[in-house]
């Protein structure tokens, strides 16, 4: 009897190091707190992408595989160009000096601003198709709604002309209540002022930035990970373990994707803990192909392979880091979970964590860091000495550990410096056009300090945090009219649009953050400047009475050095087909705005 027992315990006690694939399954559907948070992140980075975080005012270097979160604002700088990917196939890229905010991210709705630049998107429609829209993209022209699968470009002058172009699909242009429909292979431009002219023509060939969009959505498509992975679990980052590594059958765990990585490489070692509500501590890979690894599945060492991923039935939800922790008073530790072994999403649960860890015992695998460094970002000065038996020195977290953020802790790349000449202008401040108001804001983390001290403390999960509300002084909005002529087949045409009536539009301006103490205000402040005329009829326009607001410059002494000018957009502007001699118009003496048209001020920093 008693050996009866003794294997029975042993049976148990195996049974919980390693778990078996369906109770693991069911244990983290039911205890996910974050089941229904919408999925973004920067996918890709050529140059240098600056990211201002929702609940933060500073702008710092962005990184590949950084979560993004409702209210983040990216910029592209001279020279980048930029992806963002989100959980239903959707895709963002921007060209260089490009201002792109996100400013919801509900799970049937993605909300994004445009003020300046060039970008494309290629937007997924839901399964089944979608009666409502289900994105949205706001200018200082017009905004952009789409209910189908669509792919489109947006490009957004320094004087707030706009243009669209249509590749596949079609989107809803709207000013009011009454949208536009641009159809597929059609353009309309926008030009600025305070009553626009339209003109609705056939879109140009592609350019070299239409052609690099093409290429990666052929890359993204023709990824043969998706023979592994389930395509409708997790889209993003399936093309990357193609670039990056192989799949190979691995005894016992079937399917295994193998990374291409040096000699001695440990995986969640190269990259840093950022917090990010509302999960906590989040991964952030530096490593292109560091999305799903580290996110989904479990790793492992197979024998004559090294390190594997083995995606597993756990790929169906998404964890900060898979990873077990393990902390002591000045250091945090953590090791790669394998096969079986359970994420928790909360701290503190009451259950065998298991101390037997499938990697606990592999040769670098589990990484020690200083309380300090793991908090910054930033090694910090003196020498660390890491325990020999982290589990016999410290103790084992069922989930995040408890350790408080700080201000740096929201940074993915602390140790790279902005430069004051990478910052955007202050004319990406400027009012934009919507039909839906966006989320609400979340609070700055400086504000948030204090509680999140006291719930770590307390052994409590950040998530249920409740966003930042604030008034939002919206203008009533009158009813306004499209001419009846506007074009709804989809087919090509070339024909000028009449002004829209000048009325009262709902128009807002997002916060004007904190610049930083280095750099002065006047240095930064860049008036924009008015580029060459694209002609957009064969009748020379009038000029318009006044451009669109800017920011107001800081009444702070003039700088001495000359403003920064944008770099110009991608799109040449086209020559005329027929080249006219057109008589030289007297431009009109500025006149006060009369529209009625109503215009917020960005608020003060």
């Amino acid at each position: 009897m008693k050996k009866l027992i003794a294997v029975f315990v042993t049976l148990l006690l195996c049974s919980l190091a390693a778990g078996s694939p369906v109770s693991v399954f069911a244990d983290e559907e039911t205890s996910n707190p974050y089941g229904t948070v919408r999925l973004s992140r920067v996918s890709l980075i050529e140059g240098e992408l600056l990211l201002q975080r929702g609940d933060d005012d500073v702008w710092v270097a962005a990184s590949v595989n950084m979560p993004l979160r409702p209210h983040d604002k990216l910029w592209a700088t001279d020279g980048a160009r930029a992806e963002i990917q989100f959980d239903d196939g959707t895709v963002v890229r921007l060209a260089e000096n490009t201002s792109l905010d996100l400013l919801s991210l509900d799970p049937d709705w993605i909300h994004l601003e445009l003020t300046l630049g060039v970008a494309t998107v290629v937007a997924h429609a839901p399964r089944g198709g979608a009666r409502e829209p289900f994105l949205e993209l706001d200018t200082p022209q017009a905004t952009v709604q789409v209910t189908r699968s669509t792919t489109f470009r947006t490009d957004v002058a320094e004087d707030g002309s706009t243009e669209m172009t249509v590749r596949e699909g079609a989107v809803e242009l709207a000013r009011d209540e009454e949208p536009v429909r641009i159809a597929q292979h059609q353009r309309v431009v926008i030009e600025g002022g305070d009553a626009p002219r339209y003109l609705l023509e056939s879109a140009e060939a592609p350019d070299d930035w239409d052609r690099w969009n093409d290429e990666r959505e052929t890359q993204l498509a023709q990824s043969r990970s998706r023979e592994h992975i389930v395509a409708d679990v997790a889209p993003m980052g399936m093309s990357e373990l193609d670039s990056y590594g192989r799949w190979d059958q691995v005894p016992s765990y079937g399917w295994a994707w193998v990374p291409r990585v040096t000699v001695g490489w440990v995986p969640y070692q190269i990259g840093r803990w950022v917090w990010v509500e509302p999960w906590g501590w989040t991964w952030v890979s530096y490593e292109p192909w560091g999305w799903l690894p580290y996110h989904y599945g479990r790793w492992v060492v197979a024998g004559g392979v090294g390190w594997v991923w083995v995606p597993g039935s756990t790929l169906g939800f998404w964890a900060p880091g898979c990873v077990r922790f393990i902390y002591g008073p000045e250091w945090v530790a953590w090791v790669p979970l394998g096969p079986g072994e359970i994420y928790y999403y909360h701290p503190g649960v009451s259950v065998h964590v298991g101390v037997n860890l499938i990697n606990y015992r592999v040769p670098g695998a589990v990484m020690v860091m200083p309380r300090q460094r793991f908090v910054t970002g930033v090694a910090g000065r003196g020498t660390f000495i890491p325990p020999k038996d982290p589990i016999r020195s410290g103790r084992i977290a069922a989930g995040p550990p408890p350790v408080v953020p700080t201000h740096a802790s929201l940074h993915p790349r602390p140790e790279t410096i902005v430069r004051s000449n990478w910052l955007p202008p202050r004319v990406i401040h400027r009012p934009v056009v919507y039909t839906r108001p966006p989320s609400p804001r979340p609070p700055l983390f400086e504000h948030r300090v204090k509680e999140l001290h006291e719930v770590i403390t307390q052994g409590r999960p950040p998530a249920g945090v409740a966003p930042h509300h604030q008034e939002r002084d919206v203008p009533t909005v009158e009813e306004r009219r499209v001419p009846s002529e506007k074009i709804h087949k989809e087919i090509t045409v070339h024909r000028s649009m009449a002004s829209f009536p000048s009325v009262t539009t709902r128009e807002r301006t997002p916060r004007l953050p904190e610049e930083p103490s280095t750099t002065s205000r006047a240095e930064k402040s860049v008036q924009p400047h008015r580029p060459k005329h694209v002609e957009l009829s064969e009748t020379p326009p009038t000029p318009s009475a006044s451009t669109p607001p800017a920011t107001k410059p800081s009444a702070s002494a003039p700088s001495k050095e000359q403003p920064r000018e944008v770099r110009p957009l991608y799109r040449v502007p086209p020559t005329p087909k027929v080249k006219q001699e057109t008589p030289k118009v007297k431009p009109e003496e500025t006149a006060p705005n009369k529209s009625g048209r109503s215009e917020r001020t960005p608020d003060k920093p």
